[in-house]
């Protein structure tokens, strides 16, 4: 089986190598681009902006509330870090940036594939009984 990545799994590789590097700034963007790729792979509109897919996105409920939060965290940290601020962005904004998108990507992507495989409502197809 060849293995696609999407777009949202190559900006967040991007991401991280820009934190190796100590780019913050860099890495906080890529983040947020990562976020939004995600939006518009979960099907929101990519001619609305960022706020507007974020919110598209939890109403269909495809992100849970914490999520949403979440999303919002990621966007504004990248809006800090794509222009010019009387905050200098650091190390540890870049981690609190990557660790929220790790989480949205692990919620979003990889904890339902994960449930997808147990159908606790099906009998055992070996015929044993689960207790």
């Amino acid at each position: 089986m060849v293995y696609s990545k999407t777009e949202n799994a190559l900006d967040f590789q991007e991401a991280l190598r820009c934190r190796w590097v100590d780019a913050y700034n860099a890495t906080i963007e890529m983040c947020r681009r990562c976020l939004e790729s995600s939006c518009i792979e979960l099907g929101a509109d990519s001619k609305l902006v960022l706020n507007d897919m974020i919110n598209w996105v939890h109403k269909q409920g495809k992100i849970t509330a914490p999520l949403l939060d979440m999303a919002h965290k990621i966007k504004l940290g990248g809006n800090r870090a794509a222009h010019p601020s009387d905050r200098t962005l650091t190390d540890k904004d870049a981690d609190a940036v990557i660790e929220f998108t790790s989480s949205y990507l692990y919620n979003v992507y990889i904890m339902p594939a994960k449930m997808a495989k147990f159908n606790f409502d099906k009998p055992d197809p070996k015929g044993s009984k689960t207790t």
